[in-house]
């Protein structure tokens, strides 16, 4: 980092492997402002921040939902972006919820990413208000790849 970036830097994200090496199934779902997400999955817990409330949900295991924003060259911080990601997703249908905290216009990109790695990105925006809530069903489906048997 030194080297690099002049040892200047916001945030640095570490990476380890584990047992499931193999499985790279992922749900990443992204936002620009001005709207946070909440996702609850098939079993009803929650991962994310509803800002009408004001809480922070953590319930879905190794998942993670972060905020972050850069700065331009005279310092100014651009609009945020929000991330959740959701390792190794269970089958079947999650709730997003997209809660606005300012007026203005908001995008959600989905990266559905299967075991063997294979990513499909699903695109949406929308209009929000201050303290509206646009609700998205979103399905993890489980791939399934027949054999090839040519006589």
């Amino acid at each position: 980092l030194l080297e690099n970036y002049g040892d200047v830097y916001y945030e640095a994200y570490y990476f380890m492997l584990g047992p499931s090496v193999y499985d790279r199934s992922l749900l990443e779902i992204s936002a620009h402002s001005p709207v946070h997400l909440l996702i609850t999955d098939p079993l009803g817990r929650k991962t994310g921040y509803d800002p009408i409330s004001d809480t922070w949900w953590d319930e879905i295991p190794n998942a993670g939902y972060s905020i972050s924003s850069i700065a331009g060259p005279d310092g100014t911080l651009l609009p945020e972006s929000k991330i959740l990601i959701i390792p190794q997703p269970i089958i079947g249908n999650y709730d997003l919820d997209v809660i606005g905290y300012d007026d203005g216009s908001y995008e959600i990109n989905i990266f559905d990413t299967d075991s063997s790695g294979e990513i499909t990105q699903t695109d949406f925006s929308g209009e929000v208000e201050n303290g509206s809530v646009d609700d998205y069903p979103i399905t993890v489906y489980e791939k399934l790849y027949l054999p090839l048997i040519v006589k």
